[in-house]
């Protein structure tokens, strides 16, 4: 595993400034899902501008103590949300919710949303694994979670990344179905006392 940093986008923007960022945003290279590409270097200074969501890049410690250049191995950014419950039976609505009062009269319920959650293809999955970036995604939402409380997050994915990355780490699929853009939403509940 590579030794890497967490640094928020707002402070990287903070120290490194808008042309350094924009630059390793544009040699941040993730071939089979190009939409990570287009979203790191279009819209995630945007997002944190505006409050959409604070993204957070795993930076490379090594290019960055011994290159003094800002690598981004991975990046993931967070949002919050709220799930359409309306079509769901007390059943499918316990096991998404959990016990919470009066859950058989929500329509609703927030989550935190991992929107966007990538690595670089320079980087195996030895170098930094899928499951490693979700737990840093975890461990950046325990600080949200101790703050307003919530325990329920979800995130869309492909098919074939669902049994590879996300079902290990507990994530259930919300419907069975692919959606429109051919993706699974999926949730867990977490606990993050424990992380």
């Amino acid at each position: 595993m590579i030794d890497y940093l967490v640094v928020s986008l707002d402070d990287a923007l903070g120290v490194f400034g808008l042309q350094i960022v924009n630059d390793a945003f544009k040699s941040f290279s993730c071939e089979e899902e190009r939409d990570l590409e287009v979203f790191l270097c279009t819209k995630a200074i945007d997002y944190e501008h505006s409050g959409k969501g604070k993204t957070f890049l795993l930076v490379d410690a090594v290019k960055y103590r011994d290159e003094q250049r800002l690598k981004i191995a991975a990046y993931y950014t967070l949002a919050t949300t709220a799930i359409d419950l309306s079509n769901f039976g007390e059943n499918k609505k316990k096991k998404v919710v959990g016990d919470f009062p009066k859950r058989s009269q929500r329509d609703s319920f927030p989550a935190f949303l991992i929107g966007q959650l990538g690595r670089d293809n320079g980087y195996s999955h030895d170098d930094l694994s899928g499951e490693t970036i979700v737990r840093e995604a975890f461990h950046t939402l325990r600080s949200a979670a101790s703050i307003v409380g919530g325990k329920l997050v979800v995130l869309e994915c492909r098919e074939h990344m669902y049994d590879k990355v996300y079902a290990k780490l507990g994530f259930k699929k919300l419907d069975d179905a692919l959606n429109a853009e051919n993706l699974y939403m999926l949730y867990t509940r977490v606990d993050f006392d424990q992380q």
